[in-house]
């Protein structure tokens, strides 16, 4: 589906009017240095449009960019888009993708709304796409090979019906130094307006999309738009994920049963985390140091920890230990 928004992204380029306005509070995101998600914050589908009840608006959206052994992998969303896209001033903030580690390279981001009928194919594809699209999150190699073949599917879907957005847009972004628009936070804006036929500036006030015609910031009004949030972190949410926090928990257990497998658990844990490719490189160190951490308190506790501060354990990004910290030390 990238290639097929990002066609009539460009073909349509001289009749729409596009801008990426960044968050003024943001900070270039480098490789291995954080993670970036994208969201549906803000769309809306003028009232001179008429849908009618045999027809609602479908919502693609995602990200492609360096992942793993699959090279480029694409995670993206196909569903039923939120009702509230017919009426103007909702704050969706729906995430169309994952937290994703940025490990260098190009991200290309893109969204799409497509005009489905009720009983047509495009409509069932929304239905399958949107059902499966709770599986595109962590693990993201697993997220990564699903979100793959939906998108082939859909493919085939839209070759076959001929079905082209309603409005779309497709950019890229990469790391500072390459020339391009630099990977930070900030918002996407496409208006199915032509360039300058606008009469002033668009902005983001309180949250929204907004047109500065010189005398102050005020709501757009009468065409259609999508405003996609390029949110850029430098730290995981969460960090004892469910499968890392089952493997502590069964080297725990291991140690408390006397069982001889303790050891081999431990290790099997704390590689787990070393090699996580959720997380960039240095976020891996620090999360293998937390997960050794964790399963050593069981000899102090005398039972498998639960709750608390997670994090209690886990070193700074700038501990210097973690220069010279090896595998080998966390199995000591």
């Amino acid at each position: 589906m990238f290639t097929v928004v990002k066609d009539w992204f460009y073909t349509k380029a001289g009749h729409v009017t596009f801008a990426f306005l960044p968050d003024p509070r943001g900070e270039e995101l480098d490789p291995e240095q954080g993670y970036v998600r994208i969201w549906l914050d803000e769309g809306f589908l003028a009232e001179a449009r008429t849908w009618g009840n045999d027809h609602f608006a479908a919502l693609h959206g995602g990200v492609k960019l360096g992942f793993g052994d699959a090279g480029r992998a694409e995670f993206s969303t196909f569903t039923r888009s939120p009702q509230v896209v017919k009426s103007a001033g909702a704050q969706l903030n729906f995430p169309l993708t994952p937290l994703l580690p940025y490990f260098g390279g190009l991200v290309e981001v893109q969204a799409a709304l497509y005009r489905a009928t009720v009983k047509g194919a495009l409509a069932s594809a929304a239905h399958v796409a949107g059902a499966l699209a709770g599986l595109i999150g962590p693990p993201l190699a697993t997220a990564a090979a699903i979100a793959g073949k939906v998108s082939a599917g859909l493919d085939v879907v839209l070759d076959a019906t001929g079905n082209q957005p309603v409005l779309g847009v497709h950019c890229t972004f990469e790391s500072a130094g390459g020339g391009g628009r630099v990977l930070r936070s900030g918002h996407t804006v496409i208006v199915d307006a032509p360039p300058g036929s606008l009469g002033g500036t668009l902005c983001m006030s309180d949250g929204l999309l907004h047109l500065d015609t010189g005398s102050g910031p005020r709501r757009l009004t009468g065409v259609d738009y999508l405003v996609l949030r390029v949110e850029c972190r430098t730290e995981p949410e969460i960090w004892l994920t469910p499968p890392i926090q089952a493997r502590i928990d069964a080297a725990g257990l291991a140690y408390l049963a006397g069982r001889n497998d303790f050891k081999a658990l431990r290790t099997e844990a704390v590689a787990a985390a070393w090699t996580l490719p959720d997380l960039v490189h240095r976020d891996r160190i620090r999360l293998a140091k937390l997960v050794a951490a964790k399963i050593d308190e069981v000899k102090q506790l005398g039972a498998v920890p639960s709750g608390g501060d997670e994090t209690r354990a886990l070193p700074a990004v700038d501990d210097p230990a973690l220069a010279a910290l090896r595998f080998e030390d966390l199995l000591a």
